[in-house]
């Protein structure tokens, strides 16, 4: 019997909490009028339900209750919400309004101008997702507006008009109903933002793309260079008469030069204007990069000057500018250069029918010196760099600036002439330093 004794307290709580008498209708009225509104009308919906919650027997009634809008006159709240009521003893005591949802009535709709003049402060946004949107003619005429159910929210309709990218040289009309949702901190504030929903797109006419009209995500690519290059520090660099004076310069900065952001803004500044999608050279074309750069020169824990000469060796073939490092001399088996760099001179257009040619510009630059940690200590151990320089000798200079100036079928053989200078140049560290050579 002992065992069965919970059992039959258990029995006799249940009992007891079935038998009380849930709260009046009188009641749960005055208790939401006392908790939400004094001026509330409170209608009563269901029954109410008994809920065993955590152990204790509790009594849930639903409600609705309207009431004013404190401090704006004529808008009313209605809330759908549940009294709840906990049991204590033989009788239920209230707990809480445990809130829902609720609507507004009586706000005023905001006018078409209101939205049109928060619509109008985003061209870009309310498309990004309807595919291949130009940055042509495009626009969302608002219509009508609906009466807002919330303070903060309203929504209006309209018609949106846009071009769509078809293919190479071509666009295409859309034309698409547009649902607008406005938003605002609260009821009175002004409408501050706003999202959109396309539906019933209409295909329309064809037509050519206008020479340099960019896609909406081509345009935000642009605008995100625009706000990388905000970070780079001002640099300025000559024009450039020559390739030389160019070539010279550049590798000249690149050993100089230890802040990759510097580095990033000269290369800026030495590309060509056509690599530019705006005026102020800050945002790359589409599809244009100038390469592999700034970080890339310090990728193995070493700098450009430490894996080159300062006079630079260098040669060229087909455009690109092979610059020798300290280990090319080196190392007689491998061919490393320390770095490649695209350049031409700028195309300007014709005058009088005859071609016009501008200044020199970088293209693109990668690096590509790479080295072992031994290399590295090994470079590092020559108090004086110019026991390492000195190996390449006058020769090697000679030959380059030979290969520079070479035309045609001269190229081949000033190449030659390079590659052999720069083999008695190996074979001279060789019997230096006792690192290989003959």
């Amino acid at each position: 019997m002992r065992r069965a004794f919970p059992l039959l307290v258990s029995f006799a709580l249940a009992a007891g909490a079935a038998a009380q008498t849930p709260p009046s209708e009188a009641q749960i009225r005055a208790d939401v009028r006392a908790n939400i509104a004094s001026n509330a009308t409170v209608t009563l919906r269901g029954n109410g339900s008994r809920q065993l919650n955590g152990g204790v027997y509790e009594f849930v009634h639903s409600i609705t209750a309207r009431y004013p809008y404190e401090g704006v006159p004529g808008v009313e709240v209605e809330g759908y919400h549940d009294v709840v009521y906990q049991s204590h003893g033989s009788r239920y005591v209230f707990d809480r309004v445990r809130v829902g949802d609720w609507k507004y009535f009586g706000i005023p709709a905001p006018s078409v101008e209101e939205i049109q003049a928060i619509v109008d402060t985003d061209d870009v946004t309310p498309y990004t997702n309807e595919g291949d949107v130009m940055m042509l003619d495009r626009s969302i005429t608002v219509e009508e507006t609906e009466t807002p159910t919330k303070p903060n929210q309203a929504t209006a309709h309209g018609t949106a008009r846009y071009k769509v990218w078809v293919s190479d040289g071509w666009v295409q009309d859309m034309t698409a109903d547009v649902e607008v949702t406005a938003f605002r901190e609260s009821l009175g504030d002004p409408w501050t933002s706003f999202r959109t929903q396309f539906s019933n797109k209409t295909e329309g006419d064809r037509s050519p793309m206008p020479q340099g009209a960019l896609r909406m995500w081509q345009y935000e690519q642009m605008q995100d260079q625009v706000a990388e290059s905000s970070d780079l520090p001002e640099v300025s660099v000559p024009e450039f008469s020559s390739k030389e004076g160019l070539v010279r310069f550049a590798y000249r900065m690149l050993r100089e030069t230890t802040d990759p952001k510097t580095i990033e803004a000269y290369l800026r500044a030495l590309a060509p204007n056509s690599y530019f999608a705006d005026e102020e050279r800050r945002a790359f074309a589409p599809g244009v990069s100038i390469g592999r750069g700034p970080e890339d020169m310090f990728r193995f824990g070493s700098s450009f000057a430490e894996v080159t000469c300062e006079t630079p060796t260098y040669f060229e073939e087909d455009g690109i500018v092979f610059f020798q490092s300290i280990l090319d001399i080196q190392e007689p088996n491998e061919t490393r250069y320390a770095l490649k760099m695209g350049v031409e001179q700028e195309d300007v257009g014709y005058r009088n029918g005859q071609q016009v040619w501008g200044d020199w510009a970088v293209t693109f630059i990668v690096p590509q010196f790479g080295m072992s940690d031994d290399d590295l200590a090994w470079i590092r151990s020559f108090e004086d760099p110019e026991r390492l320089w000195a190996a390449s000798g006058q020769a090697t200079q000679a030959a380059t600036r030979e290969a520079e100036a070479a035309r045609d079928g001269a190229a081949d053989r000033a190449r030659g002439a390079v590659e052999g200078a720069v083999e008695e140049g190996r074979r001279r560290l060789g019997r230096i330093f006792r690192r290989g050579g003959n």
